[in-house]
């Protein structure tokens, strides 16, 4: 495994921290259970919930003179009824403006926010996922672009395969994503 990591010699340090905040709840007992990365469930944050997720990454380059990249990130997620929450998400990151650029040595920043509500429309029960819709529009943004803004709707559907103390469940996501300002 050392070797692999010489012969690789990418450096990567990924540090990511959550939390969970409360706003005027009751604490519940039980295991928190996260959506996987880049994946939306369907069960939405409790009424009067709060999710808080943040996350930090570095990556190194084999080799060139634009090397270094840092990402930055955090997620929130509040409950305003039962079955509906808002989720906010704001990334930004600095480093090479593109894979190919024209100025090797060009350091560039740029991000993304997305503000948006997820709404579950059934629970599961029985044989039958739990279904839901995710709505958002989102900004991205940097120094080598100008802003681009975009509208998203997506369909949610969850199944619980194992239930337990370390369940496993199966996600899906389908959706469509149209861009507000086409260049």
């Amino acid at each position: 495994a050392m070797g692999m990591l010489r012969a690789n010699r990418a450096w990567r340090l990924l540090l990511a921290g959550a939390a969970l905040l409360p706003i005027a709840a009751a604490a519940e007992e039980g295991a928190l259970l996260e959506d996987p990365p880049g994946i939306l469930g369907v069960a939405p944050t409790p009424p009067r919930g709060f999710t808080l997720t943040l996350g930090a990454a570095y990556d190194r380059a084999r080799n060139g003179p634009n090397r270094d990249t840092w990402l930055g990130g955090l997620e929130a997620e509040a409950g305003l009824l039962p079955g509906l929450d808002l989720r906010f998400s704001q990334l930004a990151g600095r480093g090479a403006a593109s894979p190919n650029p024209a100025d090797p040595a060009q350091r560039a920043w740029g991000g993304s926010t997305r503000l948006g509500l997820r709404w579950q429309l059934v629970e599961e029960e029985g044989p039958w996922p739990a279904l839901g819709v995710f709505g958002a529009l989102s900004t991205a943004y940097g120094e080598a672009s100008r802003p681009a803004e975009a509208a998203q709707v997506v369909a949610l559907a969850s199944r619980t395969l194992v239930a337990g103390p370390r369940p496993l469940a199966l996600y899906l996501n389908a959706g469509w994503e149209e861009s507000l300002n086409p260049q």
